[in-house]
């Protein structure tokens, strides 16, 4: 059997191995102080080690079988080379982050959140750096090159941008909508709750009041990012969309407490609510390359 033929058994012992370990993990985390050991937010970190390493076990098979970096190169997606652009990046970055506290701004104002009772801006600030800017610029190389660049860039993607860009939305957002918080599942941290959690998790992807919000929102998000590398020719652009991005969810999650507010304003979530949905989906369209002949970046997926 070719390498490839055995790729869906190697992700599948990938996936087991990762459960397995995953408890051993949370505990070497807590021991280590580097995640709560203990009560719901002890659960809530089990959950989050679990989800981590399944995605690790499923992502590493694919890495060592099918090397997407020779598949598309680096500097075919504007990462390194004369086609990079990290002060596109850069400026992504700000316009992205300044935009996005503008809107917590208003809707602030509008009484949808409120200061945490124990907020202290020195130590709110450091932790968002230390959360977000180094491991969130990490996170958010690694994903824009594999979802914009590597999926985004192979077989026949780079000749239908749109419908490419759809379907590796459509994966992004299921991918992410995996998330502890939400789907917080009463379940004894340890082997047996690695795999019921799972369990529970895929479950709860069918019942569209759990995952259609944020899911809805994600892949928008999903839509601009690709619309934004494209135009861009530089995959420098939706990385430094999605740092600040993940700057900003840092922040909501640790500054802010949501009050009572319209259903339509989302659950909550960053990326959820008809507001948010609109002006992404408005963003999206207009730095959409397709719709202005010409005016597209050199960027090989696009």
């Amino acid at each position: 059997m070719r390498p490839r033929g055995r790729l869906p058994l190697l992700m599948l012992a990938g996936a087991l191995l990762a459960l397995l370990a995953a408890p051993w993990a949370w505990r070497l985390f807590a021991a280590l102080g580097w995640c709560e050991g203990q009560g719901e937010a002890g659960l809530e970190a089990f959950l989050k080690v679990v989800r981590r390493s399944l995605l690790l076990g499923l992502g590493l098979p694919i890495a060592i079988v099918v090397r997407p970096w020779r598949e598309v190169p680096p500097s075919e997606l504007g990462f390194v080379g004369p086609r990079a652009r990290p002060l596109r990046g850069a400026t992504a970055y700000v316009v992205t982050l300044l935009l996005g506290v503008g809107a917590l701004a208003l809707q602030h104002v509008a009484g949808w959140w409120h200061w945490r009772e124990d907020f202290d801006l020195g130590a709110a600030l450091a932790r968002t750096a230390r959360v977000a800017l180094i491991p969130g610029l990490g996170v958010a190389i690694f994903e824009e090159l594999l979802f914009r660049g590597w999926l985004e860039g192979r077989g026949d993607g780079p000749r239908r941008p749109v419908r490419t860009a759809l379907i590796v939305s459509a994966i992004y957002a299921a991918l992410h909508a995996f998330r502890p918080r939400p789907l917080l599942v009463d379940v004894e941290p340890g082997t047996l709750g690695a795999f019921e959690a799972v369990a529970a998790w895929f479950q709860r992807a069918l019942d569209p009041r759990v995952f259609g919000p944020t899911c809805a929102g994600l892949f928008l998000f999903g839509m601009l990012l690709s619309a934004a590398c494209r135009r861009a020719g530089s995959v420098w652009a939706s990385i430094g969309i999605h740092a600040a991005g993940i700057t900003l969810l840092q922040a909501q999650e640790g500054w802010l407490v949501r009050d009572a507010q319209p259903a339509w304003s989302g659950t909550g979530r960053l990326l959820d609510g008809l507001p948010v949905m609109l002006l992404l989906a408005l963003a999206a369209w207009w730095l959409e390359p397709t719709r202005r002949r010409g005016r597209g970046g050199e960027y090989g997926v696009g």
